[in-house]
């Protein structure tokens, strides 16, 4: 149940899931709470370009994560694009 993000949090990381899986919650202005996704091994989260995480990340158990600084990874991206 650990929080990974939080919906409106600057996005300073990107990850990559590597064992377990996460639920993926948006706020919803009435306060409810509704799962939009899912994240499995192998797949990235935390990608956006809107200048805020569009929704919050939650463990669903034990989970492991590579984490990345988001502006070395897109600073790697462009000078390596292939």
């Amino acid at each position: 149940g650990e929080t990974i993000f939080e919906q409106g949090d600057e996005p300073r990381h990107m990850f990559n899931l590597t064992e377990g899986t996460i639920r993926l919650v948006k706020l919803l202005p009435n306060g409810r709470r509704q799962i939009v996704g899912f994240v499995f091994p192998g797949d990235m989260l935390g990608l956006s370009n809107h200048g805020a995480y569009t929704c919050s990340a939650e463990a669903i158990g034990p989970v492991t994560l590579c984490r990345f600084p988001r502006e070395k990874l897109l600073a790697l991206l462009e000078e390596f694009p292939n």
